[in-house]
């Protein structure tokens, strides 16, 4: 088993049939042309989302099975399933493995599922799923690069596919897979709906909050008004006394007793002697 370089990928793309159905061999040696130095490039075709129903109105859903998208914005955590636009027949001793087309889209967070090794003789589209792990949306459009191909000839020749392979996509496969492979949109969802429900725990404990600060206020409020007033009684009583003891002369009260029991002599105790 060897592996492929450009020439013989080449060669097999100007073959009859063509490694890909329809090749415009046109496109070989410049920018247009799929073929790197030991692999083969293919595109996006069709783009199919999970969860998304065939029939809507009597018509086919844009991103069911049966209408594929031709670009869709990725959210993150959203996953897809490409189809690819080109068409292989590799020849019975040719067999091959995909990989994610380059570090650009790996390093924007798409991670491709590896289809895997692709059989001798295949003959038909490719499929994989792709998840955005990115932040960002990612977007996938029709002829966008998606999946490499190394291609490996074998020592010997097996079968050729006969017909076509049958598409694999079909509304059973969609529904299994999950539109939200991070479960973003859930996850956010509760989130929401957790904020809410704080909010309005939050409403509902505001006007209790006031009311018990409100009362607080009140009662300190009072309680400096009536301190307040209790000194000031106590200050002016303190005044009242000390007006009165200017007012009254002790010495003078004594002065006067004295006078009086000198003019009004006491009387002897035994009684008047005859």
């Amino acid at each position: 088993m060897s592996l492929l370089r450009r020439q013989q990928i080449e060669d097999l793309l100007r073959a009859h049939p063509s490694l890909i159905e329809s090749f415009n061999v046109a496109w070989l040696g410049t920018e247009k042309s799929p073929v790197r130095d030991a692999s083969l490039e293919l595109t996006v075709g069709r783009i199919f989302l999970p969860g998304v129903a065939d029939r809507k109105l009597g018509g086919f859903e844009l991103g069911g099975s049966k209408r594929g998208k031709r670009a869709h914005g990725l959210a993150s955590g959203e996953t897809a399933v490409v189809r690819t636009a080109e068409t292989l027949r590799l020849p019975g001793d040719i067999a091959a493995v995909g990989f994610p087309p380059s570090t650009k889209v790996s390093l924007a967070g798409l991670l491709t599922t590896n289809p895997g090794l692709v059989d001798p003789g295949y003959w038909g589209k490719l499929h994989l799923t792709v998840i955005n792990m990115g932040r960002e949306v990612f977007t996938l459009g029709e002829g966008d690069r998606i999946l490499r191909l190394s291609l490996f000839r074998l020592q010997a020749a097996g079968p050729t596919f006969a017909q076509e392979a049958v598409s694999p996509i079909d509304e059973e496969l969609l529904a299994k897979l999950s539109p939200d492979f991070l479960n973003v949109n859930n996850r956010v969802s509760g989130a929401i709906e957790k904020a809410g429900w704080r909010i309005q725990s939050l409403n509902a404990l505001i006007p209790l909050g006031t009311a018990i600060i409100g009362g607080v206020l009140a009662f300190g409020l009072n309680y400096l008004i009536s301190t307040q007033q209790m000194k000031l009684d106590i200050a002016n009583l303190q005044t009242k006394v000390n007006g009165l003891g200017s007012t009254l002369d002790l010495h003078s009260i004594d002065d006067r007793l004295k006078s009086l029991e000198a003019h009004f002599p006491s009387a002897p105790l035994g009684g008047t002697k005859h």
